[in-house]
């Protein structure tokens, strides 16, 4: 209620008159409103709204300048701009993930590495990847292949490069293994190797179970001799040369048993399977000679590579292309 002053009979009193009325105060509760002020007590805070001023407190996720406001950047940083959070490079980060390196990132995943190319996979070497591989290049050479590469030689190829030159592996394992089915009779298969100067799969410069270590050139042959089923058979070619190799896989010992022998063949460069082929002898094959493989040095895409070897086929010629002698002329 509002006091005001009311005369009556000649006496001024102070009392709340009849006709007084209530009324809210404009000014109760916000002392700095606009109808108590003429100006606020600060200034504002910010800029306005859609004023296209830069907020030195606000997430930068867009394609203006960094955010350089007192609160980090704790995401990569997706637009077109350098990220001054979590970018610890020095190149703008394009991608959806960390950019840590030194070179443009333009793919989806971190990049480590110190190369000046751009990254379009994962790359954690320190070379330009510039395939379209989708796995890791851990190699420090030029990976232009759709492979990762994981050598320290250039790899052009479609195939995992995992040794020192383009072409030649560093070694190269041939293994044979062999089970059976039938009477208690062990059979015993032996790995012939042979290089193309031998001529004949019964030269005695081939390597088998009878000359089982020696060299050819710069190269180095071993072979660890299995003499009953379920055991690895192994040859070991180190740092082979170029040119054209022979596999052959001898039924020795059948002791006249009746049962299938049945027999697998691996070829491996540097680790990397390359070839692998299966062929069943049976009780009639002692003697007999499969014609494993053939391997062409160097392992280029343009001609080079390991395939079967040639079967027996017309008179005289046992089953699944079995040869009935280990006197086979190598393909030339």
């Amino acid at each position: 209620m509002k006091i005001q002053a009311c005369v009556v009979m000649g006496v001024l009193w102070m009392v709340g008159c009849a006709e007084s009325v209530e009324q809210l105060d404009p000014c109760a509760g916000n002392a700095f409103s606009a109808e108590c002020s003429d100006e606020p007590i600060r200034q504002g805070d910010g800029p306005g709204f859609d004023s296209g001023e830069e907020d030195a407190g606000a997430q930068d996720t867009g394609s203006d300048a960094p955010d350089a406001g007192s609160d980090p950047d704790p995401l990569p940083d997706t637009g077109s701009d350098p990220d001054v959070g979590t970018d610890t490079g020095t190149d703008p980060d394009v991608g959806t993930g960390p950019d840590t390196g030194t070179d443009p990132d333009v793919g989806t995943g971190p990049d480590v590495g110190t190369d000046t190319g751009p990254d379009v996979g994962t790359d954690t070497g320190t070379d330009p990847d510039t395939g379209t591989d989708v796995g890791t290049d851990t190699g420090t050479d030029t990976d232009t292949g759709t492979d990762p590469d994981t050598g320290s030689d250039p790899d052009t190829g479609t195939g995992p490069d995992t040794g020192i030159d383009p072409d030649l592996p560093i070694e190269l394992e041939v293994t044979l293994d062999w089970t059976y089915s039938g009477l208690s009779a062990l059979p015993d298969l032996d790995l012939i190797y042979c290089q193309q100067s031998a001529g004949s799969f019964d030269s005695s410069s081939c390597v088998n179970y009878q000359n089982d270590w020696t060299t050819w050139g710069s190269s180095e042959l071993s072979l660890y001799d299995a003499r009953e089923p379920y055991v690895d058979e192994i040859l070991i070619h180190s740092n082979p040369e170029a040119g054209r190799y022979h596999v052959g896989v001898y039924a020795g010992i059948f002791d006249d048993a009746w049962f299938d022998v049945p027999a697998y063949l691996t070829i491996r460069a540097d680790g990397v399977v390359v070839f692998s082929d299966q062929l069943t002898f049976d009780t009639y094959d002692e003697g007999g000679l499969w014609y494993g493989a053939i391997i062409d040095l160097p392992l280029t895409s343009s001609g080079g590579g390991v395939f079967a070897g040639p079967p027996c086929y017309g008179g005289g010629c046992w089953s699944y292309g079995v040869y009935p002698s280990r006197a086979v002329s190598l393909e030339p």
